[in-house]
């Protein structure tokens, strides 16, 4: 499955970018997301367990975030019901302190006995992520 996004918003891509990179945060404004945890940090790379909880049992996983400042930020799973999953954030300068943003979801199709109902909400929560980080940024920055 293959999920693209995208936006011209008006913060600046430095912003944009600490705020997506602040990965603990994610359980404060992201649904389904309850718990974030830095395992391991060194310069540009983030070693991350994450759990979402949207059912009955929740679902942990590991992750690698990988970090350029203020231009792009690669998010792979290592684990779990997610492994093999990418997510892709883009941060590109759009004049009067304005960045545009695209955001790529790449994943294997989810196989088990969950998989109808785990597709279904990975599907929903990739189209929700612009749009919360849009509203954080606003939060945050206005």
């Amino acid at each position: 499955m293959d999920y693209f996004d995208s936006a011209e918003l008006p913060f600046s891509c430095r912003q944009l970018f600490e705020l997506v990179a602040d990965v603990e945060r994610y359980p404060d404004f992201l649904p389904y997301w309850s718990d974030v945890r830095i395992l391991e940090s060194g310069g540009d790379r983030l070693y991350v367990q994450q759990q979402l909880d949207a059912g009955p049992v929740p679902m942990r996983f590991r992750s690698r975030v990988a970090l350029e400042p203020a231009s792009l930020i690669r998010i792979t799973t290592e684990d779990g019901p997610l492994r093999n999953m990418e997510i892709e954030w883009r941060f590109e300068p759009a004049g009067q302190g304005h960045c545009r943003v695209e955001l790529r979801v790449r994943r294997e199709p989810v196989r088990g006995l969950l998989r109808g109902p785990l597709e279904a909400l990975l599907t929903r929560t990739s189209s929700q992520l612009l749009p919360r980080f849009r509203q954080r940024a606003s939060t945050l920055y206005a």
